[in-house]
């Protein structure tokens, strides 16, 4: 499997993830949205009902005085114990075969002239419903009642949430509700209020005459007033008592009431026939219908959903970017070991293949005495690199594994140096190079190191220095040292062919070898230099790279001692 096949397997999960995400998302917002705008819709029905009760509590207290005092209406003796009408009211007024339009009282407000046109426009006796004996009290016919019937107590659909079949259902009920208690209003009100003007009536000199039939009072709009008539029978036939209301005050006070909650309501006339096609908003009390306007605000999202999906989304991120962050990491693992693997398999043939060769020759006596000790000097110097190399893998490994313990001791940069001077010059003299190592007035300076890890840091990069800074203009490695802040520098330099600046990034890396060696013909696996920069960690210190016209230089800062 190619390290292709990771990827395009993580790229198709990450896709599928994403799009579920994406869609449950979307099916929770749209839900959310779906149940905010129900709650919206909920809440201005609950307002639009509040409303409907408020506006008709307020009518019926208009009304009650009107409809209750029109059994007084029709004579002068008992339209004197008539109350004054308020500014709701343009006039009270009779209509006869023999006087023709009569306005009753004092009406200042009236116009007799409009009112003769109004009740002249059409018939209204067809209009009003049939006079029966009366027991002195008036009664509203209300066409919405009529329009109701059969039409109301709808069951409920669903449970637990809006829809608009169940509030339908729900207005009309509220609508049935409404008209049962309109009516048991105007019964009690007005049965109490005949009785105290009849009190009054037969405590004037002229005793009231009894109750005539008479129909029911009926709310009508003719053109855009609205009359309260009703149908009398009298001695000479019939005549209709009305009372003219003041519509544009009626509508203004209805408004105020409700304005708080509705403020763009509307109050609009309804003829009869539209009563008995729609019943949506109506007064219990008058062929009126409530126009609420638009629901107010916006829609407002759950005060859980949105801190829900961005968490869950927060973490669907997270878990992509750990899952991607250990991909990688697993490849580059292993990407590093199939390097590690060739590398030091690559290492160890050249060894392994001067031993077995020179072994064999020296068995079989192919060696004369002259060659024999250059050739067992050769196997000592294979079994040398052999063994620095296991040596710097073993550490590195410790290093990754964190189990590489240190033990620090305080030495002076001169005591440190000369316990690895010997070791370091060998070195580089197997190089045909030359060390030499001034420290200074930095000789004397102490440091708080592990000699072993600072001796193993000087090797790798005397060693480094040994493949790559060989030079015949200057065959030398120098050893110095400076002060930086609270540290001491120690510095090695060769003058070779240097390290480009776009390497100096990734030299450090494990099994990463200068741009110079590409074809791995200097002998190592290029582990030298991570393994020296993660103990220079470790001391509390740094390795770093730095230019050097020519060569290269290499700084490893060390604690100072307390």
């Amino acid at each position: 499997m190619t390290t292709r096949t990771p990827w395009l397997v993580f790229t198709g999960a990450l896709i599928v993830v994403v799009c579920v995400m994406a869609l449950v998302t979307g099916k929770l917002v749209a839900q959310d949205r779906q149940r905010s705008e129900a709650d919206r819709q909920g809440a201005h029905h609950e307002r639009v009902r509040l409303a409907l009760w408020r506006l008709d509590s307020q009518t019926t207290a208009l009304l009650m005085q009107e409809i209750a005092a029109m059994p007084l209406l029709g004579d002068p003796r008992t339209e004197q114990a008539l109350p004054d009408p308020g500014p709701h009211v343009h006039a009270r007024f009779v209509v006869s075969g023999d006087t023709g339009v009569r306005i009753v009282g004092d009406s200042p407000g009236s116009d007799h002239g409009r009112l003769s046109a109004l009740v002249s426009a059409r018939p209204l006796a067809p209009r009003l419903p049939e006079p029966a004996e009366d027991d002195g009290i008036a009664r509203l016919d209300n066409p919405v009642q009529r329009a109701t019937n059969g039409r109301v107590a709808a069951p409920l659909t669903t449970k637990g949430s809006y829809s608009l079949a169940d509030q339908r259902a729900f207005n009309d009920n509220e609508l049935v509700r409404r008209l049962d208690a309109v009516n048991r209003n105007f019964a009690g009100y007005g049965e109490s209020l005949s009785n105290t003007l009849n009190l009054r009536g037969t405590q004037s000199s002229t005793p009231a005459p009894p109750p005539r039939p008479a129909g029911a009072v009926r709310p009508v709009w003719i053109e855009d007033e609205l009359l309260l008539l009703r149908r009398v029978r009298t001695d000479n036939g019939e005549a209709i008592h009305g009372v003219w209301l003041n519509w544009p005050v009626l509508h203004e006070q209805l408004l105020g009431e409700v304005r708080a909650q509705l403020p763009r309501a509307k109050l609009v006339a309804v003829d009869e026939q539209a009563l008995t096609t729609d019943l949506e908003n109506l007064l219990a009390t008058l062929p009126i219908r409530l126009v609420p306007g638009a629901p107010d605000g916006l829609l407002e999202r759950s005060a859980s959903l949105l801190p829900s999906l961005a968490l869950g989304w927060i973490g669907v991120l997270a878990a992509i970017i750990a899952v991607f962050a250990v991909l990688r990491w697993s490849l580059a693992l292993a990407e590093r070991r199939a390097v590690f693997v060739s590398t030091v398999t690559h290492e160890l043939r050249t060894p392994i293949t001067t031993f077995r060769m020179y072994t064999e020759m020296l068995q079989e006596g192919m060696v004369d005495e002259a060659k024999r000790g250059h050739y067992l000097a050769t196997l000592r110097r294979e079994a040398d690199r052999l063994g620095e190399l296991v040596e710097n893998v073993l550490a590195y490994a410790r290093i990754e594994s964190n189990r590489a313990p240190l033990t620090p001791e305080t030495l002076t940069i001169d005591a440190l140096l000369s316990r690895m001077r010997d070791r370091l010059t060998e070195r580089a003299a197997s190089a045909d190079l030359e060390l030499h190592i001034a420290m200074g007035a930095l000789a004397d300076a102490s440091v708080r190191v592990d000699p072993v890890a600072v001796e193993q840091i000087l090797f790798n990069l005397v060693d480094n220095a040994a493949k790559y800074g060989a030079c015949e203009a200057s065959p030398r490695v120098e050893l110095t040292a400076r002060e930086c802040g609270t540290r001491i520098a120690v510095c090695i330099r060769d003058y070779g062919p240097g390290i480009a600046p776009e390497e100096r990034k990734t030299i450090f890396a494990p099994f990463t070898k200068a741009r110079v060696d590409d074809s791995g013909t200097k002998p190592g696996v290029g582990l030298g230099l991570a393994l020296s920069k993660r103990l220079a960690q470790q001391l509390s210190g740094e390795l770093t790279v730095e230019s050097s016209d020519p060569g290269v230089r290499f700084v490893l800062s060390l604690p100072r001692s307390r």
